[in-house]
């Protein structure tokens, strides 16, 4: 259960909610279990949780904007405030 739990705690701290894993990976190595396990599980969850952030920061904007949250004129003005900070972000 330690395994599954770890994965999950670090899937939410890789991704939307600001948790901290660590925590619970050092707990899980001071019980004795496996530490190249443990480590692995926590990459994979983290990994996982981030390529979900990713994937939502992909989809997210055509989505929005066809369901009328968002003109293509806000996104574009938002596109020129990224692009004045982004290197090799062009507007």
């Amino acid at each position: 259960m330690s395994y599954f739990s770890l994965f999950l705690v670090a899937f939410v701290s890789g991704s939307l909610f600001p948790l901290g894993s660590e925590a619970l990976l050092l707990y899980d190595i001071s019980q004795g279990y496996s530490s190249p396990g443990i480590w692995s599980v926590a990459t994979l969850g983290n990994t996982l949780g981030a390529l979900l952030n990713y994937w939502l920061g992909l989809k997210g904007e055509g989505y929005l904007e066809r369901k009328g949250y968002l003109s293509s004129k806000r996104m574009q003005t938002a596109h020129c405030r990224f692009a004045k900070w982004a290197p090799g972000y062009c507007c």
